[in-house]
């Protein structure tokens, strides 16, 4: 639920800029930004953010991967386990953009 909650944020942060330069750094930062209080470790966060399709009724994808250490899982206890979610936000038909 903490990688689906990231990557719509980080994907609406992404949708908002107004020019697709903008979008991967707002993305990324927005990602950084709410990860921390879902207690995300920052350096097992991964963010790929694919401003391809940025334009007026385009879209900006997002998707989150997050490595947890399954030590912290206490039946397991080695390795790693991944969650991924993708995100898709709509960038807006009438906004001006750069």
């Amino acid at each position: 639920a903490e990688t689906a909650g990231v990557a719509v944020e980080a994907a609406r942060a992404g949708a908002l800029v107004s020019s697709a330069s903008d979008v991967a750094p707002a993305a990324t930062d927005r990602a950084a930004a709410v990860a921390g209080p879902y207690g995300m470790s920052l350096p097992r966060l991964g963010v790929a953010v694919d401003a391809s399709d940025f334009r007026r009724g385009g879209e900006v994808r997002v998707q989150v991967t997050y490595d947890l250490p399954l030590q912290s899982v206490p039946v397991i206890g080695w390795g790693t386990f991944q969650f991924r979610h993708q995100a898709v936000e709509p960038v807006d038909s009438y906004r001006s953009l750069h």
